[in-house]
């Protein structure tokens, strides 16, 4: 985002919330031969309208105004054979958003925008959750002392959220948090080809630094 927009720094916002279930899809096992596609109970079909689903309905409700991002990486079907036909899909959703209103309402707003999808199927299908992460607001006296280092030293910089988990979460409790966010090559992070040129490096630890001047003069008022 901050590459796309051609912006040096970022003032993070808060760090996301992520919820995921597990979504099972029940049809009916048989031979991908000898089964007319009229009468298939094919538990993948039903899987992949559910995965379409909540793509767009993340697209749809993210930056409205909130963060949201829904992925499913995982899936485990049965028989899981080339020459069957899917008896049964497991799925697992996970879902991030700055907003617990969001995630929570996420996994049900699905399931019904889906049901009469997977009824036409002739499928059934339920979720349960596997786990749940609060989001964690950044502290506004750190965000704005992050905004007026970067002023200071002349960056344009935005506001945005964290869509990864940091160690922040856990500091939280503890006292106000911040982050400052850099450009990655391609957008890219959290995986083998993340780059940051070394010029952008210096960028944000020159505002780090000015940041901590900034909160010391603040709090030393």
């Amino acid at each position: 985002m901050l590459e796309s927009r051609q912006l040096p720094i970022g003032v993070v916002t808060n760090i996301v919330g992520i919820r995921r279930v597990q979504i099972v899809v029940e049809g009916q096992p048989d031979h991908a031969g000898t089964t007319p596609m009229d009468i298939r109970r094919d538990a993948l079909v039903g899987a992949a309208r559910l995965i379409d689903a909540a793509s767009r309905q993340a697209s749809a409700a993210s930056g409205n105004p909130h963060y949201v991002v829904a992925t499913v990486g995982k899936l485990a079907m049965t028989p899981n054979a080339a020459n069957a036909v899917p008896g049964r899909v497991e799925l697992t959703l996970e879902m991030r958003s700055d907003s617990n209103a969001v995630l929570d309402a996420f996994p049900e707003t699905l399931m019904a925008s889906v049901a009469d999808d997977l009824k036409a199927l002739r499928l059934t299908a339920g979720f349960t959750q596997l786990s749940r992460a609060q989001p964690t607001d950044c502290a506004p006296l750190v965000m704005d002392a992050v905004k007026a280092a970067a002023d200071q030293l002349g960056y344009a910089s935005m506001r945005l959220p964290s869509g990864a988990g940091h160690d922040a979460v856990y500091m939280a409790p503890t006292g106000p948090i911040g982050m400052i966010f850099i450009p990655c090559l391609n957008g890219r992070s959290h995986c083998p080809e993340e780059w940051i040129e070394p010029a952008q490096l210096l960028d944000g630890t020159r505002v780090l630094y000015q940041t901590v001047l900034e909160l010391d003069r603040v709090l030393s008022r």
